[in-house]
């Protein structure tokens, strides 16, 4: 089942994203990265719940916000999940 999930970054939705793909779900999540929550932790949750935590400081590296998260979407993006 494909399933849209809003809010995949924060802790409550990325731990859900985790859960689904588990279970064999494909997720398509969606996340505003807005400032008000640290990026690095919303990245750092993106990329446990996608197992794919060994990028992590790789994409920290960057220096600025947007190249963390096109790094981000580069390193996560396949046919079952989606920023």
């Amino acid at each position: 089942m494909k399933i849209l999930i809003t809010g995949t970054a924060g802790f409550i939705g990325s731990h859900l994203v985790e859960k689904l793909l588990s279970l064999g779900h494909a997720v398509i999540g969606v996340d505003n990265f807005h400032e008000f929550y640290s990026l690095d932790i919303k990245i750092k949750n993106v990329l446990e719940s996608t197992n794919k935590i060994e990028y992590l400081d790789e994409i920290l590296s960057e220096d600025s916000k947007e190249k963390k998260i096109n790094s981000l979407l580069q390193k996560v993006n396949s046919n079952e999940y989606f920023l």
